[in-house]
């Protein structure tokens, strides 16, 4: 039983690292596939941005949108091949569901949630908000 206990927490901890690293490799990605649409490089051998993106990478325009945006936000300055310190250790998954999250709610968004954990301070905020819209009436009545 204990030998499958540390082979357990062996796979858990290498996936948990693997799953840190693949954050850094989207922010990787999104700058070659910033650097590929920004130089329209990709109009050497393609009639189009999407048709490179479906040939070549087995990707549609949105998620190359969607690996730019990670870019774009996580990385150092911006515009960098490498991810920010403050998002290291995170994984590409929560990343992605942070794209769109206001600065207050990724305060309460640590390493190590899940992208459930985060969906669901999400869903926190919209309830608290929606709350606050119907004002003390909405706080008496909200069971949700």
């Amino acid at each position: 039983m204990y030998a499958m206990d540390s082979e357990y927490s062996m796979l858990d901890d290498a996936i948990k690292t693997v799953m840190r690293r693949s954050a850094g490799d989207a922010v990787l990605l999104g700058y070659l596939l910033r650097r590929m649409m920004d130089e329209k490089l990709w109009a050497k051998q393609y009639d189009s941005l999407c048709g490179y993106l479906r040939e070549e990478l087995h990707m549609d325009y949105t998620m190359a949108c969607r690996f730019e945006a990670i870019n774009r936000k996580y990385s150092i300055g911006g515009h960098s091949k490498d991810i920010d310190e403050k998002w290291e250790g995170f994984s590409q998954g929560v990343l992605i569901e942070m794209l769109n999250m206001p600065p207050e709610l990724e305060a309460k968004v640590t390493p190590d949630m899940t992208v459930r954990q985060v969906r669901e301070v999400k869903r926190q905020a919209r309830r608290e908000a929606r709350c606050a819209a119907l004002g003390p009436v909405g706080k008496v009545f909200s069971y949700r």
